[in-house]
């Protein structure tokens, strides 16, 4: 349900899919667990989740240990409708019905007289479970720095190659062991690789993999019990996949609008996916980008919405290993605007996030790999500032007169640690003449928080 926006929004979807009987026969089933590894749900430690985790361990693998999670006898709270970060809880009855939908379905036996064949597509980066954790958010702020934090519960979608962007292969091929039974891979990487790079083939997934010509001429030659079709992308065994291509994903959980935009102007985002090998999808609050790390010359950007903050994941997947980065509590407002440059991926440690808090097109501020604003406040932003209030002559010159005293303070204290004292002193009486004009009306109070955010900057260095 959590891509029928155009039609419906999230949160009524979400109501809709939780109250359908038929939406819990779609929940995993005990055949699922015996064939899949992944977990379906983990939790990593923190005080957002220790609760959870001492209930129902680090990860969920069994069938009865997710229906226990989802119950509505679980202890945990039902979450607000509006709030689609906190997963829901399901009446027990609407489980006691998946169970046994799952008991008759598992207690089916294919009749002598039938053949099947399965076909799964695989090769494409398909959910495979959730991992929650602690993230945090800002609860206190002065214009771009957040002076006060708050933990909150936050998650992750996992990802595997072997499946269709919405069902991994052993689900598709759950039915096996007899010999009634065929089972066919379609490689749909290799089909949407060829028809980029061909201009032929279009991005085919799990919605259209009947579009593909080459299931049509197998169903046909089924029908026909003809043998004589050859494949390109169709195959009875299991293709392998190069599992230490890099590849750069995204993972934003915000009041903002996220898109990636290559120089050459292809780009990926909620309504348009023009980059090969690019994908974007939403869950509930978080929005999912992954490209590959052969791609070069990128722009992530982020567009603000409403009021609030966000965390932003990096992760770069290489050599089987994932390497993340997190900026996490980041204020933005409406008109907020966040460039992160990919001039090349290669070391994502060093990448800064560049904050645009106006939207006027002049950076306000960097975040790095810490969430720690980058040292490009000085003197002479906060002059700078000063000058740009466009106050009369005497208000200006007492402003003036004081970001200069406090200059040369920290100049001197450059060499003699005992000027920080006087420094830190004088950008204070700053501070309060600021107040003192907001209150006479000579500045407003957004003005007067913008200076106050450089002066503690400045103080804090």
């Amino acid at each position: 349900g959590t891509q029928l926006d155009a039609v419906m929004r999230q949160e009524v979807s979400r109501q809709l899919v939780n109250k359908m009987p038929f939406s819990h026969h779609l929940l995993p089933t005990l055949r699922y667990f015996e064939s899949v590894e992944t977990p379906i749900i983990s939790f990593e430690e923190g005080s957002a989740t220790n609760a959870w985790r001492s209930t129902w361990g680090n990860a969920i693998t069994t069938r009865d240990g997710l229906h226990s999670f989802l119950d509505d006898q679980s202890g945990r709270i039902k979450p607000l409708v509006s709030d689609l970060s906190v997963p829901e809880i399901v009446d027990g009855t609407l489980l006691n019905d998946a169970k046994i939908s799952d008991t008759i379905q598992s207690g089916f036996e294919i009749p002598e007289t039938l053949k099947v064949y399965q076909i799964a597509g695989t090769g494409l980066e398909t959910p495979s479970g959730l991992t929650y954790f602690t993230d945090r958010t800002c609860v206190n702020r002065t214009l771009f720095l957040c002076t006060g934090y708050a933990d909150k519960l936050g998650y992750r979608v996992n990802m595997v190659i072997d499946g269709d962007e919405s069902v991994v292969v052993p689900s598709a091929l759950s039915l096996g062991g007899d010999d009634q039974i065929e089972r066919w891979w379609l490689n749909l990487q290799l089909y949407n690789a060829e028809g980029v790079l061909g201009g032929g083939n279009k991005n085919r997934r799990h919605k259209d993999i009947l579009e593909i010509t080459e299931v049509g001429l197998f169903i046909n030659q089924v029908i026909s019990s003809s043998t004589e079709a050859e494949y390109e992308y169709l195959d009875e065994s299991e293709p392998t996949f190069n599992i230490e291509e890099s590849r750069l994903v995204f993972q934003l959980h915000s009041p903002l609008d996220m898109s990636l935009v290559s120089s050459d102007g292809r780009q990926v985002s909620s309504s348009s996916e023009t980059m090969n090998g690019a994908t974007y999808r939403r869950y509930g609050e978080l929005q999912y980008i992954s490209v590959p790390a052969s791609e070069e010359d990128l722009n992530l950007i982020l567009k603000g919405t409403t009021t609030g903050s966000f965390t932003l994941d990096i992760e770069k997947y290489e050599d089987g290993e994932t390497k993340r980065q997190t900026y996490s509590a980041i204020p933005s407002t409406p008109d907020t605007v966040v460039v992160v440059s990919l001039e090349s991926v290669a070391a994502i440690e060093d990448i800064v996030l560049v904050v645009d808090y106006e939207g006027d097109g002049v950076s306000d501020v960097s975040y790095n790999t810490e969430g720690v604003i980058e040292e490009v406040v000085n003197y002479q932003t906060l002059i700078t500032a000063i000058k740009d209030l466009n106050l009369k002559k005497v208000p200006e010159k007492v402003l003036l007169s004081a970001a200069k005293t406090a200059e040369k303070f920290y100049d001197q204290s450059l060499r003699q640690v005992k000027y920080k004292k006087l420094e830190v002193a004088t950008l204070l009486v700053l501070k309060k003449e600021l107040l003192v004009y907001e209150r006479l009306k000579l500045i407003s109070k957004i003005d007067r928080q913008s200076i106050d955010a450089i002066i503690e900057t400045l103080v804090r260095r």
